[in-house]
């Protein structure tokens, strides 16, 4: 069930991001680093699909404190390890949706049937990234940790990329109508639809879809003085854009019943 967003969670949320952005920065001029990089409240959103995995992450963001010399220590794991203690409850508190990820990314790669090595290159990292993130991290040994850390860290810059490709699909959808002549009413009604999708959600009816992905490229850079054009004749983009609503709800069903 999707996160209902209240004024006051959306308040709670913001809060949780300012006060670990505040600390972090404190704690960057002593010497000391942090995982994950400076948080923005939309990438929190995006990430998490389910308010109980949000509130454990605002609850470990809260917790930090410049002044919290058992969480801000260095520990060593059985396996040689060594890392700031609150470095790695942050990771392994994102393990496990690093893992979902990786394992929903590569059924997209080999649902594309690859054949050759350079196709198979994609899979064989992702299996990688799942190995590591599958092993206890109390008896990693600092190269594994490495790893690990660096899996997650892919993991969320992932989760970055795919929500500014999805706004960006929806600037060239929208561009791409108002350009063609549809009207207001028509340009709200489908992105009322596209709103439902989650942008791992899009990111599979991109990779699926060969529509969205010439839609996508429907739309040139805006010119120094902000006009766009269509990389296409109007008549061939209304038939796109005409395909894309008459297919939308059909495409969207079976995402979220998969």
């Amino acid at each position: 069930m999707a996160i209902r967003y209240t004024k006051a969670y959306n308040k709670e949320i913001a809060k949780a991001v300012k006060h670990f952005n505040s600390v972090r920065k404190t704690l960057s001029k002593r010497g000391i680093k942090l995982t994950p990089a400076p948080l923005k409240v939309s990438e929190l959103k995006a990430r998490y699909q389910t308010r109980r995995d949000l509130n454990k992450e605002l609850a470990l963001l809260n917790k930090v404190s410049s002044s919290s010399d058992k969480l801000l220590k260095e520990v060593e794991t059985a396996g040689g390890a060594r890392a700031i203690k609150w470095n790695i409850d942050y990771l392994k508190q994102n393990a496990k949706q690093a893992i979902e990820y990786f394992k929903w990314e590569k059924s997209l790669e080999q649902a594309r049937n690859p054949i050759y090595p350079y196709e198979r290159m994609r899979i064989d990292e992702l299996d990688a990234n799942i190995e590591i993130l599958n092993m206890d991290v109390d008896y990693m040994s600092q190269e594994q940790f490495k790893g690990y850390s660096g899996a997650i860290s892919e993991y969320f810059q992932i989760q970055k990329h795919m929500k500014s490709g999805y706004r960006g699909f929806l600037w060239q959808v929208e561009n791409a109508m108002r350009i063609s002549g549809y009207n207001d009413e028509q340009v709200n009604t489908l992105f009322d639809k596209l709103k439902v999708l989650n942008p791992s959600e899009f990111h599979e009816y991109y990779r699926k879809n060969d529509l969205v992905k010439r839609i996508y490229e429907m739309v040139k850079s805006p010119t120094k003085n902000g006009e766009t054009k269509l990389t296409t004749t109007e008549e061939d983009a209304r038939v796109l854009l005409d395909t894309l609503v008459e297919e939308l709800d059909q495409d969207i069903a079976e995402i979220k019943n998969k």
